[in-house]
Parts: C-alpha cells; sequence; structure tokens
C-alpha cells in the first residue's frame, strides 16, 4: 500500500516526506532518518543541548533511550522533546499535522506545499 502513495513534497529539501494516495484523501508523513536523528537534528536546530535534560546527544546513546520499554514515561526525555519542538522541522511536523486534522475530508495539496514553504523547505 505505501508504494501507491505519490510523494508531495520532493525528498531532497527536508527530513519529513509527505505523500498522498492518488485516489484518496489519505496522507502519509514519513521521517527520511530514523527518529533520533530526526530529533538530533531539530535540537542543533533549536540550540538545544539534549545533554541538560539528561539524555545523549549522540546517535546511539538516543536510541538506547528511546528503544528503552520505559522511554514513555521518561520525564527527561519528554521535557527535552518539549524544548527541541521550537525547531523548524518540528514546527512543519506540526503544522502538517493540524492542517491534515482541520482539514480531514477537504484537504488540499496545494495548500500543504504552502506550509512547506513558509517553513523555508520549498521555494
Amino acid at each position: 500500500m505505501k508504494d501507491s502513495y505519490l510523494h508531495i513534497v520532493p525528498e531532497c529539501y527536508v527530513d519529513t516526506i509527505l505523500c498522498k494516495h492518488p485516489d484518496n484523501q489519505h496522507y502519509l508523513i514519513k521521517i527520511n532518518n530514523v527518529m533520533e536523528k530526526f530529533i538530533l537534528n531539530s535540537a542543533k536546530d533549536a540550540n538545544v543541548d539534549l545533554t541538560e535534560f539528561g539524555i545523549p546527544d549522540d546517535l546511539e546513546g538516543l536510541k538506547n533511550v528511546t528503544k528503552s520499554k520505559n522511554c514513555l514515561d521518561n520525564n527527561d526525555l519528554r521535557r527535552a522533546i518539549k524544548a527541541v519542538s521550537s525547531s523548524n522541522e518540528m514546527q512543519l511536523l506540526t503544522d502538517v499535522l493540524n492542517y491534515l486534522q482541520t482539514n480531514k475530508y477537504n484537504s488540499n495539496s496545494d495548500e500543504l506545499i504552502d506550509i512547506f514553504k513558509v517553513h523555508g523547505f520549498m521555494k
């Protein structure tokens, strides 16, 4: 089923990839890197030092935290993610999800592309 989705925004612009089913109002949002790399890139963009929250700032260390069965209960991780949410790409992801939630049955690909443009990921 994933193979039938069409890319709306070219992959080269951003780690967040938006795809749409050719016949339905179904969207697929993909993170181009592993989620931990996405978090590390977002932390860098937001000038957030993850170690200030007790979270490792390297890929393998962060994977150890996020892959543990207790990660959902990790308040340090929650605080770090909240701080990182100010990054441009996290804001993009938030805006796309909010748009899709608000426009469940009448979303428009051009309006979604405009969200990517507003965040500087497309011209």
